[in-house]
């Protein structure tokens, strides 16, 4: 009896050592920090062409700065954010929140709604320079 109870205590250890999954890593802003351009984008989960050239630049004091097109003005716009578990929630109206799917130091995945719109971006690490480059005509004189 007290075999198979021993017995039993250890498969019911080994099943449930097996099934338990570590809680992923949740980044943190210094995680993000940096410049990032959107290599490939899905709208309503089909490829989309119209988020090329979009970028995201994070900063360490918690400022976003970004060209896509969320806000009524088209162009560069900037923003404070903060990071609250997976979610990047950027502070200005409309208060949009970026669910960070997954992320490592070159890439990261990010989903978000815009008019009930879902979206999907694959980001990745870039400079500063390709985001913001210098004309020709100053690096020649």
């Amino acid at each position: 009896m007290l075999k198979s109870r021993s017995r039993l205590s250890f498969l019911l250890c080994a099943f449930l050592v097996s099934h338990c999954k570590p809680d992923p890593k949740l980044p943190a802003l210094k995680d993000v920090v940096g410049a990032w351009e959107v290599k490939a984008a899905t709208r309503n989960k089909r490829p989309t062409g119209i988020l090329a050239g979009a970028y995201f630049i994070f900063t360490e004091n918690g400022t976003m700065k970004s060209n896509l097109p969320l806000l009524a003005e088209q162009g560069e716009w900037q923003t404070k954010f903060e990071i609250v578990e997976d979610t990047l929630i950027q502070q200005s109206i409309p208060g949009a929140r970026y669910i960070i799917k997954s992320w490592n130091d070159s890439s990261m995945t990010l989903e978000f709604s815009t008019r009930g719109i879902p979206f999907q971006l694959a980001l990745a690490k870039t400079s500063l320079e390709k985001i913001y480059p210098v004309p020709d005509s100053v690096t020649t004189q």
